[in-house]
């Protein structure tokens, strides 16, 4: 039911005061935001990956909305650099910006220079997977380090223009600090990278726990519209398929588990057994979501994905080579 239909570059209004931004195709680096704009007030609910879509983004938003002219405060939902590096557009110099507490920790801990060092000193198949992922579509020229001025832990309620803004912080799942974002008066919830319609989820810390309540919460509020990180617009319907294959998965990981199966023989029954779930796309990352839910079985929870970036990123190369050859069924139209 995600609305494939709406998927187009550009701002989609979901409410009178209520837009999202959707970048197709949605891979890695082209993310979904949200804006609200109201009473001459404006939250924007995370950047681009860079300046120049920032950039692009703002002025479409300013185009399609015929709004603000200028972004007041800016929520960021998680700490990857797809949705925070655009925060050093010169239009939002200035700007409040909100983030968990955790998550400013680690936008401190990995500055942009110091992320693109790191990029540049990767080696051999992590190499060869960060070069597909850029593929050079971006431009991290000018990105500086912008430190939040509000953090936050475990929930926030804020106003802006007189509309109430609620936000919740999960437990660690995708990244160690992940928020969903409220707008009730619009019945809008901007749910950062944690689920996307017809994509495997790529769980990088344990545990899918974690990951199914925070998914309960989003469904709890029974919104119209749900924006995912990356991917089409989801309705409330999507958030309940999305409930039953989080079980799906973490069920058919725990029943290996119990039987003594490796995570590669667990990854493999999952990839033989997917049922309804065949055609979804990113397999590789369901390999570090079955690794995750065996940390999280094990009671292991300073495990996690990216701890060898290097090593993870080499992983997902060697994955996105093999998987083809070893499962064409998953890949056949």
């Amino acid at each position: 039911m995600a609305l494939w239909e709406k998927y187009t570059l550009g701002t989609h209004q979901l409410a009178d005061d209520v837009w999202a931004y959707l970048q197709p195709d949605g891979s890695w680096g082209w993310n979904n935001t949200a804006v609200l704009y109201a009473e001459n007030a404006s939250l924007l609910i995370d950047t681009t990956i860079d300046i120049r879509t920032t950039q692009r983004m703002l002025k479409n938003m300013r185009d399609t909305c015929n709004k603000c002219e200028s972004i007041d405060t800016v929520f960021l939902t998680h700490w990857h650099v797809d949705h925070v590096h655009g925060i050093s557009a010169p239009e939002l110099e200035g700007c409040q910006l909100i983030a968990t507490k955790t998550c400013a920790q680690y936008m401190a801990q990995l500055p942009p220079p110091a992320w693109l060092a790191a990029i540049d000193g990767l080696q051999d198949d992590a190499k060869k997977q960060m070069q597909h992922l850029l593929n050079d579509q971006f431009d991290f020229s000018d990105l500086k380090y912008v430190q939040p001025t509000q953090t936050f832990e475990k929930e926030l309620s804020l106003t802006v223009g007189g509309r109430a803004v609620h936000a919740v912080e999960a437990q660690p799942c995708h990244t160690r600090s992940d928020s969903i974002v409220h707008l009730p008066h619009a019945g809008v919830v901007h749910m950062g990278d944690l689920v996307r319609a017809g994509h495997h989820i790529g769980l990088q810390f344990p545990s899918m726990t974690n990951l199914m309540s925070i998914c309960e919460t989003a469904c709890s509020w029974k919104a119209q519209f749900y924006v995912p990180g990356h991917g089409p617009l989801m309705v409330h319907q999507d958030m309940l398929d999305a409930m039953e294959y989080l079980h799906f998965i973490h069920g058919r990981a725990k029943d290996s588990y119990k039987v003594g199966r490796s995570v590669h023989e667990a990854f493999d029954d999952l990839l033989l057994n997917l049922g309804p779930y065949s055609k979804y796309t990113g397999l590789e990352g369901l390999f570090f979501t079955t690794r995750m839910m065996y940390n999280e079985f094990d009671g292991n929870t300073q495990e996690h994905a990216r701890k060898n970036y290097p090593d993870y990123l080499a992983t997902q190369w060697k994955l996105k080579s093999s998987l083809r050859s070893r499962y064409p069924q998953l890949f056949s139209n």
